[in-house]
């Protein structure tokens, strides 16, 4: 084989690369903001509101501030993720995800070294209606930590904002709305 034909071969080679490499750097679009959901409740306030603290309650959320005159709620979950190893002892970064289900409530993006928790932020605003009804708002707003030394012992940790799947928004307004 000629010389010319091996530079042509690798520049091919190298140029293909290269753009694998481009591509695969490339970010995705950003996510697109849900609006805070709200709905109105065919409840009065009282029986509204004992519902949505006997959510929280249940799902072990820390009430931060409540000021039921002004249908102010604010509460904090911390997620710690736990990982219970397999047969060969290998966890991965999808497996402390993963190993709550408030990732059905999140979408956190991509894993940029060992996820360690969540803390998922939920503001719910409860308003008496005329006639018997409630309105309710619920904002959600988390962060993951993750340590992104990816090592125990050398532990760098940074938090990453983590979008609403809505799912944990429309939780709360259903409790609410049941009978």
């Amino acid at each position: 084989m000629d010389h010319c034909r091996i530079a042509r071969i690798l520049t091919t080679l190298l140029a293909t690369w290269g753009t694998v490499a481009l591509v695969g750097c490339a970010t995705a679009p950003p996510a697109v903001e849900l609006e805070p959901q709200a709905a109105v409740i065919d409840k009065p306030f009282d029986a509204t509101w004992s519902k949505i603290i006997q959510f929280l309650s249940d799902h072990d959320v820390q009430i931060k501030t409540i000021e039921k005159a002004s249908g102010v709620i604010y509460a904090r979950l911390e997620v710690a993720y736990h990982v219970h190893t397999g047969v060969v002892g290998i966890i991965t970064a999808h497996d402390f995800r993963y190993s709550t289900p408030a990732h059905e409530w999140l979408d956190c993006g991509a894993i940029h070294g060992q996820p360690v928790g969540l803390s998922i932020d939920v503001n719910m605003y409860v308003r008496e209606q005329s006639s018997g009804h409630t309105a309710l708002r619920v904002t959600v707003n988390a962060t993951e930590q993750q340590n992104v030394a990816g090592l125990l012992l050398n532990s760098s940790y940074q938090n990453f904002h983590c979008d609403s799947t809505g799912v944990l928004e429309k939780d709360i307004i259903a409790v609410a709305s049941k009978d």
